[in-house]
């Protein structure tokens, strides 16, 4: 009834475990990763489409049978060579044993016996493993890559928090000129001043690194503008 369908409407909380998950940096990394690998996952989907359908057509017309109708029956069936009845009826029966073929699945529930279908049936292994392992290849190497990114992004922000502790504001330089105004500590300053343009050399090579690379999302873009904003917050004024 009505409280049946309200306990139902409860299981959709569930659904929050992905607005957690956002702030991840994993998921993050792993989002970024499946949108750079669109093209990869295209041409892994229709390859194992073509390849389906060409399999699956050599197998139903070597495999398939002959029809023999049985007596005082309206409707036959397809036989094999052995006598045995056939399982590869039509394409779409035939593409499933193409997929659990050439994912290296191999159910034995539907397998060819005549030698041409066997033959047919190597090939599907054959391309099946190859058909699988560019995509895949390609797919982790992105993954590889976004990570190294991720990390470097991480190193980035920790240098622009560096950065900010340690800039030293014109308050703070009036505070140490009239601490002593005879005697200012000049060289702890100049010290401060020195480190953070050793600190700001070392994030400004790794933000031209950064965004070196060819990057076309827009929450790729934004980044980038969250970051070089970042980094001229951190550059002490003058």
């Amino acid at each position: 009834g009505v409280f049946g369908v309200l306990r139902i409407v409860r299981l959709t909380r569930v659904l929050r475990v992905f607005k957690v998950s956002r702030s991840m940096q994993g998921m993050l990394v792993l989002v970024r990763t499946l949108k750079r690998s669109f093209s990869a996952f295209m041409i892994l989907l229709s390859s194992i489409m073509v390849s389906m359908l060409l399999f699956g057509s050599f197998l139903v017309f070597f495999e398939r049978g002959t029809y023999v109708r049985f007596p005082n029956e309206a409707s036959g069936q397809y036989l094999r060579d052995d006598g045995s009845p056939s399982p590869f009826l039509s394409i779409p029966h035939c593409m499933y044993w193409c997929m659990t073929t050439m994912t290296t699945v191999g159910y034995g529930d539907m397998y060819p016996v005549t030698n041409t279908g066997k033959i047919v049936a190597m090939f599907a292994m054959v391309s099946g493993i190859v058909v699988l392992s560019v995509p895949i290849t390609v797919i982790g190497a992105n993954f590889d890559e976004e990570t190294r990114e991720q990390q470097r992004i991480n190193e980035l922000r920790k240098r622009v928090i560096t950065l900010e502790r340690l800039r030293v504001t014109d308050a703070q330089r009036a505070s140490v000129m009239g601490a002593n105004p005879e005697a200012p500590d000049v060289a702890g300053i100049q010290e401060v001043n020195c480190l953070l343009e050793d600190h700001m050399h070392n994030v400004m090579g790794d933000l031209n690194m950064l965004l070196s690379k060819s990057e076309t999302t827009f929450t790729q873009l934004v980044r980038k503008v969250v970051i070089q904003s970042r980094v001229l917050t951190a550059v002490p004024s003058r």
